[in-house]
């Protein structure tokens, strides 16, 4: 951490004249006769770099332990060493390249054989659908005697039109009913005003949206349809979204949609992102209302939601998706269907139904209920159910993917041999362990070395803290080499850091379990004290020890009671603790706190610097005071002496007349 020492090196005051009657450097004069101060206040602002560097280095140290923690003792590393599984050196291997299932063996493993005889059924969750298309369909009212006058109003403007844009899928068309529509209409020879209109503007929108305008059916992008009524309807692939827009704010475009009979996005499907009260009407099974209070109460499995009409209906997939109902609810543009999905699988019911307003009603007025059903297998000729299709079973965890040699019923015979199907053997299988466990000695290594050597580091008594016109004076290489000196061993016989190790060498080597199983039983041991506490690993020894005595590797590590893993994770944890208040952290943390985390500025470090600082100012305070002082009596001297010197002129003038 940087720091500016010696800000002191010239003078904070300067109240007074310079030596212009005396000759005298006033400024070098004052300075030396308050340098002891200054020396007083460099000495106290390097102690303060000093415990900068301090606290970096304590927090360096909190840094190693809480990296080599996150990976060997943390419960989302997939080397916790405090686990059980991690020891587990039975593999599962499916001897076929099946596609059925996958198989992985647990800590609870057993070397042998499993086999899959039959999956007859896969878990699947219960849902719920709507019958057919909840959205009504793209239609619409023309306003017959409206059209007509738009018409004769375009008859008798030439080069005036009306336009409307029909969207599908993402691509929009505009619409033109121009002078060449009005001709089209009147180049009819046979049917009444009415059919004419209706053979023109069924003509137009066919031949915008299909290349022609009639095409021949089943190969319509969209139908449009025109009756002798004048309603307008569209039939369009069931995935396809038609959407009307009118092309633009002014009267006539708006004025235009209204005699057609739309409203403004006006859709075959439904926009999730419309609030519940725009999409009242646009529901095929009827109109949705609120409550008095504009709100939708409704349960699901025993669960109350509510939700306002104001809000969305991806607002309403949220609130349901996330409450404690155990359902998921989407809606499908393509399919035009609302589903509610229970979140688990297996057997069951979803109970639902409105409490005040007719939401729920509205989405599945008519639905299908396909209840989820259990997992169906044979294992080892035993048939075997379960809710889900991932689950552990004789230390195996298998992931079903899909039916395997289905017999129906699911109800029908065991298999004919115990042995047929899908073959998993089990067996020993250390390298992973091996990997994990020679990782787990270098990083120790690399970590306990890097923590004692900071306890050994060599001082250099003579290189204080550079002052900033130190600084000044030297390049920027030799201001680094200078500090990496200042610096160095600044926590050395830190009896906080150094007992910490020591606690932790201890809890590796000391530690037995079974039988008096330990570390050097696995061919692990000390390197000596000249070594700083790294450990050795014998590499034969420790396969040895993994294939023969995988209880005694396990138990030696992860045992609640006594067990390296649990007695490092305490250890590391009561020195780098962040959590809690001040007084309740670790004892590192306690002295040096860590970065972002409320402990920066709560520490000890952090109050002796405080405090440092405190002093620091005070001395500065009385600094320029004494210069102050000081001034004054040199300005007064000064002061004097011009006057006397003036006199002293005036004499000599005198005096030189009279002779």
């Amino acid at each position: 951490m940087a720091y500016s020492v010696g800000s002191v090196t010239g003078l904070l005051t300067k109240t007074g004249i310079g030596g212009l009657a005396s000759g005298m450097d006033i400024d070098s004069l004052i300075e030396k006769m308050t340098s002891l101060n200054r020396q007083r206040i460099t000495k106290q602002e390097q102690s303060v770099q000093k415990l900068l560097w301090k606290q970096d280095a304590y927090r360096s140290v909190s840094k190693s332990l809480i990296e080599f923690r996150d990976k060997y003792l943390s419960l989302t590393s997939a080397t916790n060493f405090k686990s059980t599984s991690i020891f587990n050196t039975i593999a599962a291997t499916v001897d076929s390249n099946t596609s059925a299932f996958t198989a992985t063996a647990t800590g609870e493993a057993t070397a042998g054989k499993m086999y899959i005889n039959r999956i007859d059924q896969l878990a699947s969750n219960t849902q719920l659908t709507n019958d057919g298309k909840i959205s009504k369909p793209l239609e619409a009212q023309m306003d017959i005697p409206a059209a007509f006058d738009a018409l004769h109003d375009i008859e008798n403007n030439p080069g005036s039109m009306r336009t409307f844009l029909v969207d599908l899928d993402g691509q929009s068309r505009l619409i033109v009913m121009d002078q060449d529509f009005v001709n089209d209409i009147r180049s009819q020879s046979t049917g009444d005003m009415n059919e004419k209109f209706q053979n023109s503007l069924q003509k137009l929108l066919n031949l915008n949206f299909n290349g022609e305008a009639s095409p021949t059916a089943g190969t319509e992008r969209v139908k449009a349809n025109v009756d002798s009524g004048g309603k307008i309807s569209f039939d369009t692939l069931s995935s396809s979204k038609l959407t009307i827009k009118a092309t633009g704010d002014d009267a006539v475009n708006k004025e235009t949609l209204e005699i057609l009979g739309f409203t403004e996005g006006q859709s075959n499907k439904l926009d999730t992102t419309k609030s519940l009260a725009d999409l009242a009407a646009s529901f095929k099974g009827g109109n949705l209302v609120a409550d008095a209070n504009g709100m939708f109460r409704f349960g699901i499995n025993n669960t109350t939601i509510e939700i306002s009409q104001d809000q969305s209906l991806t607002d309403l997939m949220i609130k349901i998706n996330n409450s404690t109902a155990g359902v998921t609810l989407s809606y499908s543009e393509i399919s035009d269907k609302f589903t509610l999905t229970a979140k688990n699988s297996g057997a069951g019911d979803i109970n639902m139904g409105d409490i005040d307003g007719n939401l729920m009603a509205t989405l599945f007025d008519s639905s299908t209920t396909t209840q989820g059903g259990n997992a169906v297998l044979y294992i080892n000729g035993v048939k075997v159910e379960r809710s889900t299709n991932d689950f552990a079973i004789d230390g195996v965890r298998l992931s079903l993917k899909e039916t395997l040699n289905p017999e129906h019923p699911v109800t029908g015979p065991a298999p004919a041999s115990p042995t047929s199907g899908e073959t998993i053997s089990l067996a020993p299988d250390s390298s992973k362990l091996f990997d994990a466990v020679k990782q787990f000695v270098e990083d120790y290594n690399g970590m306990i070395t890097f923590i004692k050597g900071l306890t050994k580091e060599q001082t250099y008594s003579d290189f204080e803290p550079l002052t900033d016109a130190q600084k000044a004076d030297m390049s920027e290489g030799q201001v680094k080499s200078w500090e990496d000196k200042a610096k160095s061993g600044i926590l050395l016989n830190d009896s906080l850091t150094s007992n910490l190790a020591t606690s932790i060498q201890g809890a590796l080597l000391n530690t037995t379990g079974i039988n008096g199983f330990g570390l050097y039983s696995m061919g692990i041991k000390s390197a000596g004290w000249a070594e700083n506490g790294k450990l050795t690993l014998d590499e034969d020894a420790l396969r040895a020890a993994l294939d023969k005595n995988p209880d005694e590797v396990r138990a030696l590590f992860t045992d609640a009671a006594n067990g390296i893993s649990p007695k490092l994770d305490k250890l590391i944890d009561n020195a780098v603790r962040t959590s809690g208040v001040k007084g309740t952290r670790g004892s590192l943390i306690e002295m040096a706190g860590y970065a972002s985390t409320q402990s920066d500025t709560e520490n000890s470090i952090n109050t002796q610097i405080t405090s440092y600082n405190k002093n620091i100012n005070s001395l500065k305070t009385q600094l320029e005071k004494e210069e102050s002082r000081l001034w004054s009596r040199f300005s007064a001297m000064e002061s004097a002496l011009a006057k006397l010197n003036q006199q002293n002129s005036i004499l000599t003038q005198y005096l030189g007349t009279k002779s």
